[in-house]
């Protein structure tokens, strides 16, 4: 008689589950760093985990010069659910999730981890925006908020800019160059700087409602552009 094989014990990957906006839910898995699942609603952003912990896995592969299919069984599973609400300082804008996770000191493996994931994340973008048309963001629906490059870099060096000002770290007005491609890589340049002071360091900041640590700013940088990268590569698929 056969006997089917036995079905592998899936790995549990640990999430956090947040409502940026009405209508993106984002996941964060804390066990994966850099790695996230989005949608338009918290059950899309969910369904979508599996395939994103795959992509995720083989990028790195990729990346690191060992390119396979992820044939690993995973199962991702909501640690923490928080919904965003205005900020008191200013209540057009929203405090995003704090989860207990963010509270967990960044170790030297994770710095190690995190340095590669920045640059690797930075290659992508700027070779997706290589390969767009002057008036590509004009024409599209992914970035309506944006109809230049020049706009869009300008947009991801304000966030990364604002992340590190919430954590204590200011770049003199005299070191930014006067284009936005000068100060995105500026700016992402002194938070790399910036990380290994991070190590082990035991800091949660609070201000105005609003709590950062090392590993919150760490996860909103890596999943901000990421964002950015899935919106420009949905960009030029559609490219006629």
């Amino acid at each position: 008689m056969h006997m089917p094989e036995p079905t592998p014990a899936a790995t549990i990957l640990r999430s956090g589950i947040e409502n940026l906006e009405s209508s993106c839910w984002v996941l964060s898995v804390f066990d994966l760093l850099g790695c996230y699942s989005s949608g338009r609603s918290e059950e899309e952003a969910v369904a979508q985990a599996g395939r994103r912990v795959r992509q995720y896995f083989e990028w790195l592969g990729k990346k690191d010069g060992n390119p396979a299919p992820f044939e690993e069984t995973v199962q991702v599973v909501i640690a923490e659910r928080i919904e965003t609400y205005p900020w008191p300082k200013d209540p057009a804008l929203s405090v995003h999730a704090f989860f207990e996770d963010d509270a967990r000191p960044l170790r030297s493996w994770d710095l190690d981890i995190a340095q590669r994931l920045l640059e690797w994340s930075r290659q992508d973008f700027l070779h997706l925006a290589g390969a767009l048309l002057p008036d590509s963001l004009s024409r599209s629906e992914n970035t309506p908020n944006w109809n230049t490059l020049d706009e869009l870099m300008g947009h991801i060096w304000e966030m990364e800019h604002m992340i590190l000002k919430r954590m204590g770290i200011l770049v003199d007005a005299a070191e930014m160059p006067g284009d936005a491609m000068g100060r995105l890589q500026v700016v992402r340049a002194r938070f790399q700087e910036n990380l290994p002071q991070w190590a082990e360091a035991d800091i949660v900041i609070e201000e105005f409602g609003e709590k950062w640590s090392p590993r919150k700013a760490l996860r909103r940088v890596l999943w901000h552009e990421r964002d950015h990268i899935w919106q420009l590569e949905g960009l030029i698929t559609n490219i006629p």
